[in-house]
């Protein structure tokens, strides 16, 4: 089962979501500024999430995203800015650009990582900002698709050994 394109969007008192286990994918804006929702409980057999699925759902604290889950969208929790814990699962293999921006738990990431993003050993977002030099720590196999889309100051990048794959359009746009 799907949960389709603008299925839910602007329910502005729709406080939580209970989906049943037959939902496998989230459409585009499907709960896009649902400004009152506060948790979200996604079924394991959830392999995708729309873009824009969740876009400015200001109340959104928590996410657990399933196991099972392959693909999240561009924008998918764009402005989500109560959203301080997120659970990713290994299994996701694409992240759509700006998907995490503006929310609490990526500005954490790129503190802690000194402008970079990386989860599960894959840098899924770079700060626009960044400049000169980079080095990917050693143990990161994965470069994220568009993970420094727009990263117009790079100069250069050390990439480790350990990176077996670079992501879609990973360096788009990065001019020196």
């Amino acid at each position: 089962m799907r949960i389709g394109d603008y299925a839910f969007s602007d329910c502005s008192s729709l406080t939580s979501i209970n989906l049943p286990d037959s939902v496998t994918s989230i459409g585009e804006r499907a709960f896009s500024d649902c400004s009152s929702l506060t948790s979200i409980n996604l079924p394991d057999g959830v392999t995708s999430i729309g873009n824009a699925a969740f876009w400015c759902c200001s109340r959104l604290k928590n996410i657990d995203l399933s196991d099972g889950l392959k693909e999240i969208g561009d924008y998918a929790f764009y402005n989500c800015n109560n959203l301080t814990n997120i659970s990713l699962p290994d299994s996701v293999m694409s992240i759509g650009r700006e998907a995490l921006v503006r929310t609490p738990w990526l500005n954490a990431l790129f503190e802690q990582n000194e402008g970079l993003a990386i989860v599960n050993h894959v840098v899924i977002d770079a700060i626009a900002d960044l400049s000169g030099n980079i080095t990917i720590s050693a143990g990161v196999t994965r470069i994220g698709d568009e993970a420094f889309y727009e990263c117009y100051n790079l100069t250069s990048i050390s990439l480790p050994d350990s990176v077996t794959s670079i992501g879609k359009r990973s360096f788009f746009l990065v001019k020196s």
